[in-house]
Parts: C-alpha cells; structure tokens; sequence
C-alpha cells in the first residue's frame, strides 16, 4: 500500500463510513488542505495551478437512501452559507432533477419527491451544472430487460466560478466495465466549439417558478461599478435560465 502511495496523498472518511466510502489521491507537490468530511463527502481546498487559484473542491458520493441524501443536502447548503472561493462539487450525487435525466424502457418516469428534493437544494445552493461533453445519462444498469439509465454523476459549480471565467472543461468518458461513467474535470483548457447564442422562450414567463428565479437572481448582490454589476447579473440570470430550461422544459434549444 506505501509503494501504491508513493508521491501521493490519501484523504478517506473511514471516520465516517465504516466501509471508506471515498478515497481521493492528491499529488504531493500540490497545495491542499482538508475542510471537512462526513460519509458522503470530503471538502478539499486546493490551490489549483494555471492560474486559477485556492479552490474549493468537494467530492460527493450520495447514499441510495432519499432520507440520508437529506441530511447530505443540508451539510452542502451550510457550506454553501460561508463559501467564498471558487467551488466546485463532483461525483455520485444518486439524485435527478427531472425526468428528462431519467431513460426507462417499458415504463413511465414521473416526477418524484427525491427530484423535488434535490432541485431545491440546487435552487437554494444557487449550483450550477458545469458544461460538459461526451455521455450524458453516466450511470446504467446494463441490462438488455428493463433498461434503466440516469444522469446521476455530475460536476456542479458556484456564481463565483463565473464571475473568475475560470478556463475549464468537463468530459463523462464511456464506463467501461463499470456502470458510472469517469467525470473528468481539467484546469486551463475550454471548450472550442465556442459560445452558443442564448435563446429566450416567452413561454417561461408562464411557468409559475419563472419571476421567483429572475427576482432571485437579480436581488443578490454583487460588487463593481453599476455596468459591471449588471453585466455579473445577466450573466449569472443566463446560466440560471438555461438550467431552468434544461429541468422544466426538457431543454427545448435542442429540439
């Protein structure tokens, strides 16, 4: 085990799970420092090279439990509170945000209290999916009969990731043996398909959650000179809004 470990730092929650749920390798030579943990995650902070600075970075891996996820979205809402650097969450949330994450062969998918759960949490958090390439349901139970695929395994970020313009990008690369599909997230590097234009849909205005949203959004407060606050709001209200696409609407911009 030393040699596997040779140049390389473990952090693990045997602590807190019996059987060590997570275990995260950290090169060395690189600047990091343990924040906390329980037996659903390990909240790291990082001094991330290229540039991008001290960076919080939590790894998740959620319980099959609805109720044990609960208690996993509060710990996350209060680390949300005090958050002031750049931060990013990843990994096995176990959770949807609505049936458009969800593929079932042979059977209706409807909007339950575990997808209701974790929206708010999303909402409250003010998280954001990060962009990302390649697969995009990243867990399945491979079974040629009844055929079940979520997207469940997912890199979330934070408004001052966007306010930072932090030049990253993320892949779900194919699982392989496995059922979950890798999340790879890497520093210093975007995407080149370039920006896509946003689209406004007037029938969001319908949705009863819409004006929530937007005063949410355009009632935090943000810093500079009145132009840059708001250039920071719309911003922050277009990423806010895409989201809201993507879990109402089944991100009808593709379609």
């Amino acid at each position: 085990m030393e040699d596997f470990r040779k140049g390389w730092s473990l952090f693990e929650n045997y602590q807190s799970a019996s059987n060590g749920r997570l275990w995260i390798m950290v090169r060395e030579d690189l600047q990091v420092q343990l924040l906390g943990k329980s037996n659903q995650f390990i909240h790291l902070l990082f001094n991330v090279p290229k540039g991008v600075g001290w960076t919080a970075i939590t790894f998740v891996y959620a319980s099959n439990d609805m109720l044990e996820r609960r208690v996993l979205w509060q710990d996350l809402q209060a680390l949300a509170v005090n958050m002031r650097h750049n931060w990013v969450l990843m990994g096995d949330f176990n959770a949807v945000k609505s049936t458009e994450e969800v593929k079932a062969v042979g059977r209706e998918v409807v909007i339950d209290q575990s997808m209701r759960d974790f929206s708010d949490f999303m909402n409250a958090t003010e998280l954001i999916d990060h962009t990302s390439i390649g697969c995009y349901f990243t867990w399945s139970n491979k079974r040629q009969e009844g055929f079940q695929a979520r997207k469940i395994d997912r890199v979330l970020v934070n408004e001052k990731w966007f306010q930072g313009d932090i030049a990253s990008t993320v892949e779900f690369l194919p699982s392989g043996i496995s059922d979950h599909c890798p999340a790879l997230l890497k520093f210093g590097e975007k995407e080149n398909a370039g920006p896509k234009p946003f689209k406004f849909f007037h029938f969001w205005i319908e949705h009863p959650g819409y004006m929530a949203l937007v005063e949410r959004v355009w009632s935090k407060t943000q810093e500079g000179t009145p132009m840059a606050v708001l250039y920071k709001k719309l911003r922050f209200l277009k990423m806010q809004l895409k989201d809201f696409n993507r879990s109402e609407f089944g991100n009808v911009h593709t379609q």
